[in-house]
This record gives C-alpha cells, sequence and structure tokens, in this order.
C-alpha cells in the first residue's frame, strides 16, 4: 500500500471534481491518501487529514496539482521530509509539472508500478543578517529577490563572493537563481537557461544602470553576499528580500544577504520518456 499525499491548489481547481477522479483512482489501486485538514473541511473528502508537518514521515510521496507556484510552495515544505513530488499541472506555463492536466491516469500507473526516476534539485538558503545578528533565514527552489517595494528607484548593491569583492550594481534588484529558477524570473531578465541537473547558482541584475552588467554562473559551492553599504542615498527600509516569489522581508540598509547552496533537496518524480529538453521545446513554443 502507498501512502499518498494529495496538495491541491483550490484556485486552480475550485469544485474538486478533477481532484475527485484522482483520489477515487489512487484508492482503487489500494493506495491511503492523505490531503491537508482545511480541504478535507471544506469539501467533505473522504481522506486522511494532514494537520502539521510531523504527521508527513509515513508519505511516499505527494501529488502536487496546480501550477509551477503551487510545487515550489511545497517544495520547501517537503524537501525537509524528504518526499518525491510528482507535479499535475493545472496552471500555464509549467516547467516542473511532470504531467498535463489530461495525462494523469497513465503516467499514475506508471508511479505505482515504479516506471520513474527521482531527480533532485538543487536549494538555496538565505540569511538575513542586520548589523551582525541573524534575524530571517529561508529556504528556495527558484531564487532569491532583492529589491525596491514600492518607488521606481534604483538599489545600489555590492557583491561579494567567497568574501571577495565583484562589483557594484545600480539596478531595479538583483536575482539569485538556482538551475531550476533560471526558467523563471531569471529566464525573464535575459538570464541564461541552466539545465536543472547541474548544481550552479547564477546571478543576474535586473535592468541595470550598465551596459556591461550581465549575468554570472557561480559554483554550488560558491557563496554570495549582498549587502547596501554604498546605498546611502535610499531611504531605510525600502528594500524587500523575496523567496520564491512567495515569501518576503523588509530590509533596509543596514542589512547583509548571504546566499549559499542548501543542505535540503527538492525531490521530484520523472516519468520515463519525459525530459528536460522535451519540456523546454513545448513551454517555450519550439518544434
Amino acid at each position: 500500500m502507498k501512502n499518498v499525499y494529495m496538495i491541491i491548489n483550490t484556485s486552480k481547481d475550485p469544485t474538486l471534481t478533477y481532484s475527485c477522479k484522482i483520489m477515487d483512482w489512487l484508492k482503487s489501486k489500494n493506495c491511503k491518501v492523505y490531503i491537508d485538514n482545511y480541504v478535507r473541511e471544506c469539501y467533505a473528502f473522504n481522506a486522511i487529514d494532514i494537520e502539521d508537518d510531523s504527521e508527513l514521515d509515513d508519505i511516499d510521496f505527494a501529488i502536487v496539482l496546480g501550477g509551477d507556484g503551487t510545487i515550489i510552495h511545497s517544495a520547501r515544505r517537503l524537501a525537509m521530509h524528504e518526499i518525491p513530488i510528482l507535479g499535475i499541472n493545472l496552471g500555464n506555463l509549467g516547467f516542473l509539472a511532470e504531467i498535463e492536466e489530461h495525462e494523469w491516469q497513465e503516467n499514475l500507473e506508471k508511479v505505482l508500478e515504479g516506471k520513474f526516476e527521482i531527480e533532485t534539485r538543487m536549494m538555496l538558503e538565505a540569511q538575513i543578517y542586520n548589523k551582525g545578528i541573524l534575524i530571517e533565514e529561508g529556504f528556495c527552489l527558484n531564487d532569491v529577490v532583492i529589491s525596491r517595494m514600492a518607488l521606481s528607484r534604483m538599489v545600489g548593491f555590492s557583491i561579494y563572493v567567497n568574501d571577495e569583492f565583484v562589483n557594484y550594481y545600480s539596478a531595479d534588484g538583483i536575482i539569485i537563481a538556482t538551475p531550476t529558477g533560471s526558467t523563471a524570473y531569471n529566464l525573464s531578465a535575459n538570464g541564461p537557461i541552466l539545465a536543472p541537473h547541474n548544481e550552479m547558482i547564477v546571478m543576474t541584475p535586473i535592468c541595470p544602470h550598465s551596459l556591461t552588467a550581465r549575468s554570472i554562473v557561480l559554483s554550488s559551492n560558491d557563496k554570495v553576499k549582498i549587502n547596501f553599504e554604498h546605498n546611502r542615498r535610499s531611504w531605510d527600509n525600502d528594500l524587500m528580500v523575496t523567496i520564491d516569489g512567495q515569501e518576503g522581508k523588509e530590509v533596509n540598509n543596514d542589512a547583509e544577504i548571504i546566499i549559499q547552496k542548501a543542505d535540503l533537496k527538492t525531490r521530484l518524480i520523472k516519468i520515463e520518456g519525459h525530459n528536460f529538453y522535451h519540456i523546454l521545446r513545448r513551454k517555450l513554443g519550439g518544434n
């Protein structure tokens, strides 16, 4: 018997008709299905509650129904329990979802038969210090973005790699991305696409006030430090550090952000016959 955790983005499947089909099918295959407590209470599902993350240790794999954002949000939770994720795309441009909406049954059959591989994805850890005191830390699968909060003013920041000064930038912000995140905001900012099986870090300035400021690809073992020591013209508390586009922390000019490879990894279920380049070609409109 498989213990399957279903994570459902109810905004993508508001009546849960699609999710119920998958749940009923899993039960017919002798799987034990778990869902979040709030979903079961709202929709009267006949499934086992997950009330907090301490109950995840017995889960064999998770099915995430939604778009890339739902998968990224789930990844930060599930990585701590080493739970593999199978994404079913109910969104639009989905690089992380392995299965499209109409393909679910044949591919779930393959998963239950063991016809899949686990692909590990590198994650980043971000630590925010203020005057040398750690005030916030978090993990991300895609990226850490540092930018101005509201006004259309540039951010001045200094970049260090392994404590060696790299450069000072004036820009709308900077993206520090994993290979997984290279096809997200980094791609929109003209950063390079990195194959996800590599372990690298890419730094891409956002709209830099320079003709020569370009992305820099680093080793996964490098440690990036960003501070605002030359940014004294800016207003205090006018900067934002965003993790995976979903969690944000306001910081001021005294902040220092350290970003490095995390010990955690995201585990994605990959079906036989699916590969990154096929997905890239399909998602970006190639032939």
